[in-house]
């Protein structure tokens, strides 16, 4: 929320805003993305479900568990969760809001973000639930969002991730990633959150800093292409 609102308290008068995290790159040129956005403006690009969803079933929500920088109170929760001793209910506190999740990263136009700022200003009570549960920026933003009037022009987001290990985090990107990327036009994806394209990908490695220099290569092939003039694809609508 700090980001955000300092984003839009930004001079220049930015129609859209990206969160990315640390282990996340563009897939395409800056260029790109802004013209990515044009052709598609007035859509929000946020993958998000309604509760209780695959891999996001209500003890999400549910659990007490306090942050990491409360040591005490945070392992405390963690022990009482085992034992059963840390549960809530959401109805109470949400205040008729229905609970929402998803993937973290989006693409969002101002006006969302605006919505966001003065919807969390207005219900403070809101942030300080979400505070105490388990990556609150998966729920959190999409609670917000998902019972606004904004809920018809949501897409999926615009980050590939690669889930196939089935594991608790997704797979670190390699050469075969690499590979992939290079050889379509545009990075399609097609997944439990919808076909589309994407712009961004994760995870990177530090230890394969290599992989970001064949990105910043396909980056530069495909500009001197000029495959950023391709007539964007159709959106299907969304489903929630």
């Amino acid at each position: 929320m700090l980001l955000i609102r300092q984003a839009l308290a930004c001079s220049r008068n930015h129609e859209y805003l990206v969160f990315l995290q640390g282990s996340d790159y563009p897939l395409r040129s800056g260029r790109y993305v802004n013209e990515f956005l044009e052709r598609n403006r007035g859509q929000e690009f946020i993958s998000l479900l309604k509760m209780p969803a695959p891999g996001y079933p209500l003890s999400k929500i549910n659990t007490l568990r306090y942050p990491a920088n409360k040591p005490a109170r945070h392992f405390a929760s963690r022990a009482l969760a085992k034992l059963g001793f840390a549960k809530r209910d959401y109805r109470k506190h949400l205040r008729g809001l229905e609970p929402y999740a998803g993937q973290a990263w989006w693409t969002l136009s101002r006006g969302a973000c605006e919505y966001m700022v003065e919807f969390a200003a207005s219900n403070p009570h809101l942030g300080e639930y979400f505070r105490n549960t388990f990556t609150p920026d998966e729920m959190y933003f999409h609670t917000i969002l998902g019972n606004s009037p904004l809920r018809p022009r949501f897409r999926r987001n615009l980050m590939y991730v690669d889930w196939t290990n089935r594991g608790n985090h997704p797979s670190m990107l390699n050469d075969e990633h690499i590979k992939m990327f290079q050889a379509q036009g545009k990075v399609w994806v097609d997944d439990e959150w919808g076909p589309g394209e994407v712009l961004f990908a994760r995870k990177f490695s530090d230890d394969r800093l290599d992989l970001l220099d064949r990105i910043d290569e396909m980056i530069k092939r495909k500009e001197e292409q000029g495959s950023s003039s391709l007539p964007s694809a159709a959106w299907p609508s969304s489903t929630l």
